[in-house]
């Protein structure tokens, strides 16, 4: 998704940019799970450094996200995990995002949406945040 997309989906989900989400923009929200908002997919960053290097992740598991505001290399990071163990990271590009949202305190939660184990480690494991609609 490009920058500019995922911002203004972003600032329109929680009320900072006038308009409301195109027909195009709700049609990707999974309509079984109608109080919440899909914001992106992205590729999980730092799987080699998780505890969950041989998980078979399946398609939609729910993946947790938690803040990590003392991690020496980012601030900003937010990471990803899977039953209470570390799984990896939201990628830089999109942490300072996600983080301010958790901060705020929304509810945020990651769901998998491709896991290719035969891949290397940066490329495994897709996610899609989501945000609770409020």
């Amino acid at each position: 998704m490009e920058r500019r997309k995922f911002l203004q989906r972003l600032l329109t989900a929680v009320g900072m940019a006038p308009g409301i989400l195109s027909a195009r923009q709700s049609t990707e929200t999974d309509p079984s799970e109608s109080t919440f908002l899909k914001l992106c997919t992205l590729r999980a960053a730092g799987l080699s450094y998780g505890a969950c290097e041989a998980t078979r992740f399946l398609p939609d598991e729910t993946l947790s996200l938690v803040r990590e505001p003392r991690n020496p290399y980012d601030p900003w990071a937010v990471r990803i995990d899977y039953r209470g163990r570390k799984a990896g990271y939201i990628p830089r590009t999109h942490s300072r995002i996600v983080a301010s949202l958790i901060d705020g305190g929304y509810r945020l939660e990651a769901r998998v949406r491709h896991f290719h184990p035969e891949r290397e480690n940066w490329e495994r494991l897709w996610v899609s945040i989501w945000m609770e609609k409020t």
